[in-house]
């Protein structure tokens, strides 16, 4: 059995026309809330499972009774309202956070009461099997209800709660894996990669190259297959979001939006060992220079501006900015900005793939 994704007639005519209704999105919140679905549920995340039993053992009561009492957003999906990525770009976390928090306040919090009972009146009708939706909502021990309850009582206090929890839930948990593991730049590879795609070869090769054996392209539509049968038609303005996810795998999470449809992909192993590749490449390039490694072993022991640094280095300030620049695309420093002064810090990232990297470089600041 499968879900069918039927396009109009003039569009299977005309690829230029079939292209448009693809479209490839980088959301660090959605990854956000697939992370916390992979907390809640054990089941097939075998590659996440030691990451996931390091960051139950860091949860509080506090982050865990939000962690189910907010479940309903991300459980089953995560709706397409909590998802600003969907219509506009970003490019960080705090980013799409913000621009959350922009739409709160540019819309009445009504708004977000009725998009939750729509959201999860739909869940209950649409790609899901008459045999799953009991099943579904069983699954929240009633907290839909008490968090239905709260946000037509008292919506401002609920959406204040809401994002106290996920600001507090990436500084203690996400973050960490989310810089770890390069999410950012695996995501944003596969987005650049599947858009290049679309553009050069057209919509068939880019269902191929998902590599999901659940998405398959026939020639006239779109077939997902999953254990019920449902038929979808793709009109001239709705578009198919594409959703790469980290978190995702191995499972394909898909839902209707106002105009088409989001599917939450999962990167196979191929894409991710790909990309992690393109990353140790970047760092090794960017260590293979004498000026670059003096600049890391320097900001290992202290943090400095690039003022500093050129310094230090006898050198101007512009050619130490451009190996900074280098270092920290590489993802081997990091910046803060104290009034004035932006100071640069080595990240863990070298010392995660080569531990000893330092171990016989000089305490430069002790000369």
């Amino acid at each position: 059995m499968a879900i069918e994704l039927k396009f109009e007639k003039k569009d299977l005519r005309n690829s230029g026309l079939l292209k448009t209704h693809a479209r490839f999105v980088f959301s660090p919140l959605n990854e956000l809330f697939c992370s916390l679905h992979v907390l809640k549920n054990s089941d097939h995340r075998g590659m996440l499972i030691s990451w996931k039993l390091e960051a139950i053992s860091q949860l509080d009561t506090l982050l865990i009774n939000d962690m189910n009492y907010f479940s309903p957003l991300y459980e089953f999906g995560v709706p397409n309202f909590l998802i600003p990525g969907l219509n506009q770009n970003v490019t960080t976390l705090s980013e799409e956070i913000d621009c959350l928090k922009q739409r709160f306040t540019d819309r009445s919090t009504e708004s977000f009461v009725r998009a939750f009972v729509v959201n999860r009146n739909s869940k209950q009708q649409a790609f899901l099997p008459s045999n799953q939706r009991k099943w579904e909502w069983d699954q929240f021990d009633q907290s839909h209800d008490n968090l239905l309850n709260d946000l037509l009582n008292d919506p401002k206090e609920v959406i204040e709660r809401f994002f106290h929890f996920i600001e507090r839930y990436n500084d203690l948990i996400f973050n960490a894996i989310w810089e770890k593991a390069h999410i950012a730049d695996i995501l944003k590879h596969e987005v650049d990669r599947q858009s290049k795609i679309l553009k050069t070869l057209g919509f068939s090769e880019v269902i191929h190259e998902l590599d999901n054996d659940k998405i398959f392209w026939n020639g006239k539509k779109v077939m997902i297959y999953q254990p019920f049968a449902k038929e979808h038609y793709i009109s001239s303005q709705d578009v198919i979001h594409f959703v790469p996810s980290y978190f995702i795998w191995p499972h394909l999470s898909i839902q209707n939006i106002h105009n088409g449809i989001v599917i939450t992909y999962d990167l196979s192993k191929r894409t991710i060992q790909q990309t992690n590749n393109i990353e140790m490449e970047k760092i090794l390039k960017a260590v293979g220079d004498g000026t670059r490694i003096q600049i890391l072993n320097f900001l290992k022991q202290m943090e400095n501006t690039t003022q500093g640094m050129a310094q230090l280095l006898s050198l101007s300030e512009s050619t130490v900015s451009r190996d900074l620049n280098i270092l920290k695309s590489a993802g081997l420093v990091s910046s803060r900005r104290v009034n004035k002064y932006v100071l640069y810090h080595v990240t863990t990232t070298i010392t995660d793939l080569i531990p000893s990297f330092f171990d016989n470089l000089p305490n430069e600041y002790s000369n």
